[in-house]
């Protein structure tokens, strides 16, 4: 059904028709509504609502979706750029696509999502799932550049619902996790040849400075992964990739930029060797720049893995928000959808080895999690690097690291295991040559802090 629905909205315009009770009633109920509502709403008995929408059902001015005590009527609303109807595909792993569902925009400003596989619902906004999604971050700044025949704003945070749709549509070929929005943007994926990657790199050291310069020009259309560190994606021996990177000058920042992403890959290898999951970091120095490429866990080599961020997680399934642990300690408010008592435990030690490497930057963007058969896993570790020493606004002021042991209620059992991992990443930062040496006596520093903690 919900395909006749596409294919009908897609060939017409906004309709245009007298404002009947029926439509007036769906109106206010905010555009979605069973018989029994609506036989409420306009005081009349069932076969009465079934005569009064047989002509609104027959020209598509409403649409009726599910079937016996889930049935639902529906009010479209039609988005310009879009239609009144956006059919969403899934990729699994091997990169075959089979379709997820489709998300019909209500009068009233509220989304009906009809899912193939899951349950169908209103939403008050984009569904949840579909929130990582947008333009975000470094990359998404140069978004409306980037595209301007869709006459979007240039300022992604002054976007609503409907440029976000505009965006995903037409250009989310390569978004954050396995879906795929839209007809025009499963095209633009389907025409790539299988042999095609955007950004395939051959020499890292060639390719990545002349990749960097493009991303700083916006003139780069890669992924909308978030976070505001420079960065751009790629493909390097089959693997996508992303590579955040340094500038390239000599100043007091941009040298403390450089030793922030050796940090990081430091960081990450040292919860990756105590058999903790951890993106798959590699450095590249060229150009005077510092490379930090991470390997996609979202990506397979011919597909795709669903993934969403914790803070969507949080505020769908929990409404915690304030910290990892926190959030970890309360996922039974998402029942059946709740993660595992291991993944609690490691999201709690993620938490408190963060604290101990001097990562202030530990908000809900910074982990996600993989949907892996229909269960949702915590997804390797990632930006896990001591921001307190971030430059700001090119200074680099001076920061006190005193770390204290965090709630025992959230940490109690994880706290020994985090003290041991700082103290081998701290160790290993004082002694990595490629560190600038005034940070690596601030990483020696650090670490007899961390030992003293006992």
């Amino acid at each position: 059904m919900m395909k006749k629905i596409y294919s009908y909205f897609n060939a017409m315009t906004q309709p245009t028709a007298p404002e009947t009770p029926a439509l007036q009633a769906l109106r206010q109920l905010g555009g979605v509504a069973t018989s029994a509502e609506l036989q409420a709403r306009l005081g009349v008995s069932q076969p009465t609502v079934s005569r009064l929408l047989a002509p609104l059902l027959g020209s598509g001015l409403v649409l009726k979706v599910g079937a016996a005590r889930s049935q639902r009527y529906l009010l479209p609303r039609h988005i310009d750029g879009v239609g009144a109807s956006v059919p969403i595909r899934e990729l699994d792993e091997h990169g075959h696509s089979r379709p997820f569902g489709t998300l019909v925009p209500l009068a009233g400003g509220r989304f009906w999502m009809e899912e193939d596989h899951g349950t169908s619902a209103p939403h008050d906004d984009l569904p949840w799932f579909l929130y990582d999604l947008r333009p975000q971050g470094f990359l998404g700044r140069g978004f409306s550049q980037q595209h301007p025949e869709l006459e979007l704003p240039t300022h992604i945070g002054s976007w609503n619902s409907e440029h976000i749709l505009k965006a995903l549509v037409h250009a989310g070929d390569d978004l954050p996790g396995n879906l795929v929005v839209g007809q025009p943007a499963f095209e633009r994926l389907a025409a790539r040849a299988p042999h095609h990657r955007a950004n395939t790199v051959g020499d890292p050291a060639e390719d990545y400075p002349r990749l960097a310069q493009q991303a700083l020009g916006s003139a780069l259309s890669g992924s909308s992964a978030g976070g505001e560190q420079p960065k751009f994606s790629a493909v390097r021996d089959g693997h996508p990739v992303l590579v955040k990177f340094s500038s390239a000058g000599d100043s007091p920042a941009e040298q403390r930029w450089r030793d922030l992403l050796l940090c990081e890959c430091l960081a990450l290898h040292t919860l990756s060797e105590a058999g903790v999951a951890a993106a798959t970091t590699h450095i590249v120095q060229a150009g005077g720049r510092v490379f930090l490429e991470s390997r996609r866990f979202d990506r397979t080599a011919q597909g795709r893995r669903g993934m969403v961020s914790l803070e969507v997680y949080d505020a769908h399934y929990i409404g915690v928000g304030t910290n990892w642990a926190a959030t970890a300690q309360r996922v039974d408010r998402a029942g059946a959808d709740r993660l595992s008592t291991t993944d609690v435990r490691t999201l709690c030690l993620l938490d408190a080895y963060g604290a101990l490497i001097a990562n202030t930057d530990r908000h809900h963007g910074n982990i996600s999690l993989l949907l892996k058969n229909d269960q949702w896993q915590l997804a390797p570790a990632y930006d896990m690097l001591p921001m307190l020493y971030a430059p700001i606004n090119s200074e680099v002021p001076e920061r006190q690291f005193a770390p204290r042991p965090l709630p025992p209620s959230t940490h109690a059992d994880v706290w020994p295991q985090a003290r041991i991992l700082a103290l081998r990443f701290w160790q290993a930062a004082a002694e990595d040559e490629r560190i600038s040496s005034g940070f690596r006596a601030l990483a020696q520093a650090n670490h007899d802090t961390v030992q003293q903690l006992g």
